[in-house]
């Protein structure tokens, strides 16, 4: 959070974020024969914060990895 100025006579402050999720390889059958490789997911946000309003942009899975989940 850092504040950037004033908007309408209020102070505005300007949030980023980034959010990253590891999974390691995971088996998917009870044999063990099987597995989904392993991945990790990166999440973006960045906005804008004043006191009676926010406004905010989100990306998710910002690296466009492709993967399956059980």
């Amino acid at each position: 959070r850092e504040d950037i100025g004033q908007l309408g006579g209020r102070s505005v402050a300007l949030l980023a974020r980034a959010d990253a999720a590891f999974q390691s390889k995971m088996f998917v059958d009870n044999t063990n024969r099987a597995w989904t490789p392993d991945r990790t997911i990166v999440d973006l946000s960045v906005g804008l914060d004043a006191t009676a309003w926010d406004l905010r942009a989100f990306v998710r899975n910002a690296l466009d990895q492709q993967y399956v989940y059980y």
